[in-house]
């Protein structure tokens, strides 16, 4: 895991690029150490950066900081996968902090506008789908500065169930009774992990008096508390989340080797992320893959193995593929 502090840094030596850039003759020195709660000594190092380190014409007058000149780049020529690539990406750049929604609107505008018409359909969808996702976009960046600032949060937070491994995992549907209830949180955000198709918070959970992981779709309300916290220096991420297949550390059991085997078509995905860090993956004949790793087996994992349906064979462990196979009738028989 990247040192906080430096990370903490990077974050604003960025963000002063860009406001700096869109407000020229605007922030002070002393405005911005305020802007940022450091001290106007560690505002003098990053102004340093950004003029000696990075080479940026940084220039001062009473008035405030501004850029001598903007550098341009030259003319771009993409493939039309690249293209879309490219948008996709600007499209999660949507949903973090640190960069101008104007800017960031302009870029996207300049790349749809050199895509086939034929495509436009499919980039409207797109469009659509930002604006469901406004409010998490602007929940998830809220986080992001958190996280940066080492801001204490009070979070109201809706758990899944009584007990869960997960603080609002996916490892249990909302029930009634004590599942499903909103409760406020007091909350340290270590940091903020993208998983699957869904967000998660890590941090210490005053209420629990460890750290706790928050699916982010199930925050329904946050503020700063106006406190902030150290960052633990003995914290580790990867010893947190353990041997585990996912984030459902609690109900897994000793790490034990599995091995899969997937059809081509399945086998050509699957080849290309990582879905563990001890992982390790074997091209078979006819484009068949085969994944090796070494993890606690959770629920989660037997349901990202189900869902591959016929394109997955289970090799080992022996129970797990008794389990799918024993799944599987269960859903033909009804």
């Amino acid at each position: 895991m990247p040192n906080p502090e430096e990370y903490r840094r990077v974050c604003r030596v960025v963000e002063l690029l860009l406001r700096i850039t869109q407000q020229p003759r605007r922030w002070t020195r002393r405005d911005l150490a305020a802007l940022y709660e450091v001290s106007e000594k560690q505002m003098d190092k990053d102004l340093y950066l950004i003029r000696h380190g990075l080479r940026m014409p940084l220039c001062y007058v009473p008035q405030g900081y501004y850029f001598e000149r903007i550098a341009t780049l030259p003319s771009l020529t993409l493939t039309l996968p690249e293209a879309l690539s490219l948008l996709l990406a600007a499209r999660l750049g949507q949903q973090m902090p640190g960069v101008s929604r104007a800017d960031l609107s302009a870029a996207i505008a300049w790349v749809e506008a050199m895509l086939p018409a034929e495509l436009l359909p499919l980039v409207g969808a797109l469009n659509f789908r930002a604006g469901e996702e406004a409010e998490r976009s602007t929940l998830l960046a809220d986080l992001q500065l958190a996280i940066a600032d080492r801001a204490c949060l009070r979070l109201l937070y809706r758990s899944a169930s009584r007990g869960s491994p997960v603080e609002g995992g996916e490892d249990a549907p909302d029930c009634g009774g004590n599942g499903g209830r909103s409760r406020e949180r007091t909350v340290d955000p270590y940091t903020l992990l993208p998983h699957l198709k869904s967000w998660y918070l890590v941090g210490m959970c005053h209420l629990r008096g460890g750290v706790r992981t928050f699916k982010v779709d199930r925050i329904q309300g946050l503020s700063r508390t106006g406190k902030r916290f150290v960052f633990p220096a003995d914290f580790d991420l990867e010893e947190y989340l353990g041997h585990a297949w996912g984030l459902l550390r609690g109900e897994a059991g000793e790490p034990e080797e599995v091995v899969l085997e997937f059809e081509a078509g399945t086998g050509r995905w699957v080849r290309d992320e990582e879905w563990h860090p001890s992982q390790r993956v074997e091209e078979l004949p006819n484009g068949r893959v085969r994944l090796t790793y070494w993890a606690g087996i959770t629920s989660e994992l037997r349901r990202w193995v189900l869902g591959f349906g016929r394109q997955v064979r289970v090799v080992r462990p022996e129970w797990l593929a008794e389990w799918v196979l024993e799944e599987a009738r269960g859903v033909v028989e009804g």
